[in-house]
């Protein structure tokens, strides 16, 4: 069984830190695109007061996790009060860059190993595919830049607890009206 996962956040962590390792990139190179993108892209300074912009031949890559829309989910409820539910996630991944392609190449060669399977398994994710590299270079700003595109999909266990069933709904769904006559 997949080792659970408590927080979808801890997927976040768990694919950057890979990624990370796995580019050989410097970790101000690796971009959560979630939190970062457009004018926000680019490099930290060294003395981290600046935020210095990329040039076209620079090497950096944005990720994002989603949920896949075709995703089966399964949820079932343990003995211990607690809910799994297991279900299908990606980790899209943009590389740009003047050496963009090799770069794709290399991080879908190093997921697919079988130490990097066994390394995520153990953090309790489970790479089910990687999809075929796309080039999609793009116009920003007038500037053309090159990138490489590829999705990496996955399956996880999240684990959470259940609310109480003992909660009395009328309860908590009972209105008090309070008049003030004073006035």
């Amino acid at each position: 069984m997949i080792k659970a996962i408590t927080d979808v956040n801890e997927l976040t962590k768990i694919f950057r830190d890979e990624l990370i390792l796995q580019s050989g990139l410097d970790k101000r190179d690796v971009h959560n695109g979630e939190s970062k993108h457009g004018n926000d892209l680019g490099r930290i300074s060294n003395d981290g007061t600046k935020l210095i912009p990329y040039k076209t031949d620079d090497l950096f890559l944005v990720f994002e996790l989603g949920e896949n829309s075709d995703s089966n989910i399964m949820t079932e409820e343990q003995q211990d009060g607690t809910i799994d539910q297991l279900f299908s996630n990606n980790c899209h991944i943009v590389v740009y860059g003047t050496n963009s392609v090799n770069l794709a190449q290399k991080l879908k060669a190093r997921f697919h190993s079988e130490n990097v399977i066994l390394k995520l398994l153990n953090k309790g994710v489970h790479i089910t595919n990687i999809t075929v590299i796309k080039e999609a270079n793009e116009y920003i700003n007038t500037v053309y830049w090159t990138r490489r595109d590829l999705t990496i999909e996955f399956s996880c266990r999240l684990n959470v607890e259940q609310i109480d069933k003992s909660t009395d709904y009328e309860e908590m769904n009972s209105l008090d009206v309070v008049v003030n006559h004073n006035q």
